[in-house]
């Protein structure tokens, strides 16, 4: 089941090199102050405390690592919920792969897709705090469901022969981007909340996946590969694609800051050290948030809430 989960989100992109080399101030012991970068608290993903994967959280200049999950099983996908009191994840903790729910501070877990068989992964609050979209495999092929944020009343948006994965909420509700293959190549959709409407937004001889609307909906972040895999921006439209980080590593799961000023994203430092990083969107200022034996990766960005 982990390497089903892998392929999907990660191999999928099919990951090579692209050369550019952007500003860096690597966060190795001292927090680098970044215009911008918009505060707030990320949660993550690390291996850092072993071969497993668990989600931990952090302030936005990278101090006050502290992690929230810790056992043997692989957490990963970590989202908070529009109030920033809980974080929808997805876990094979249970022995597949499911969505759970859990409190900011990591108690209270509960698994929202107790009797699936398959693999459910990839999990989105809604903006109104109401539902949870998400990827399954339960119909035999991978689809985009969505259900109430106590597990009930599942149900399926996307139906076809492709695969239809990593579904993200449109700020105000209404709207869903997605990766799909279901013309032949991975590229990023839109649809309507209940499937309808469907619009493909990319149309590029790479691989697109990863879309997340920015705070306003007026911006999408995406990541494309051809050379490598980068992170671009277009407009909600699809128009005025252009890069935002292009380097000669594989930088990939890009999630933007509370403001919309800043982009959070894996990224490569070499010799497999999978890193998280935040790249100011106008000065292109990249600021490394992480620094950890294990990798970490999947950044979700909140406001700080006191």
């Amino acid at each position: 089941m982990k390497a089903v989960r892998i392929s999907l989100f990660i191999m999928m992109v099919l990951l090579s090199g692209c050369e550019n080399n952007p500003t860096e101030s690597q966060n190795d012991g001292t927090v680098t102050p970044l215009d911008g970068r918009g505060g707030g608290i990320i949660a993550f993903v690390s291996g850092r405390n072993g071969g497993d994967r668990d989600i931990f959280v952090m302030n936005a200049d990278g101090t006050g690592v502290t992690p929230l999950t810790e056992n043997n099983a692989y957490d990963f996908s970590p989202d908070w919920s529009p109030d920033g009191s809980q974080i929808v994840f997805e876990s094979d903790r249970d022995g597949d792969q499911d969505i759970y729910v859990m409190d900011g501070d990591g108690g209270n877990v509960v698994c929202l897709t107790p009797n699936s068989s398959t693999v459910d992964l990839q999990p989105d609050w809604s903006p109104d705090g109401s539902s949870i979209l998400f990827t399954s495999s339960r119909d035999g092929n991978w689809e985009l469901y969505v259900m109430d944020t106590d597990g009930s009343n599942q149900r399926r948006l996307t139906n076809e022969p492709g695969y239809d994965f990593g579904g993200r909420w449109s700020p105000d509700g209404t709207q869903i981007l997605f990766t799909s293959d279901r013309d032949g190549n991975y590229e990023v959709y839109r649809m309507n909340t209940d499937g309808s409407d469907l619009t493909r937004m990319t149309n590029r001889p790479g691989q697109d996946c990863c879309a997340q609307w920015s705070p306003d909906g007026q911006s999408i972040v995406f990541v494309t590969s051809g050379n490598g895999e980068d992170i671009w921006l277009m407009n909600a439209d699809g128009s005025n694609m252009r890069p935002l980080v292009t380097t000669a590593v594989n930088d990939f799961v890009p999630c933007w800051s509370p403001d919309g000023l800043s982009i959070a994203y894996q990224t490569s430092y070499g010799n497999n050290d999978d890193e998280i990083a935040v790249t100011n969107i106008a000065t292109g200022r990249v600021t490394r948030l992480t620094s950890s034996p294990g990798i970490d990766t999947y950044p979700a960005w909140r406001s700080r809430i006191e």
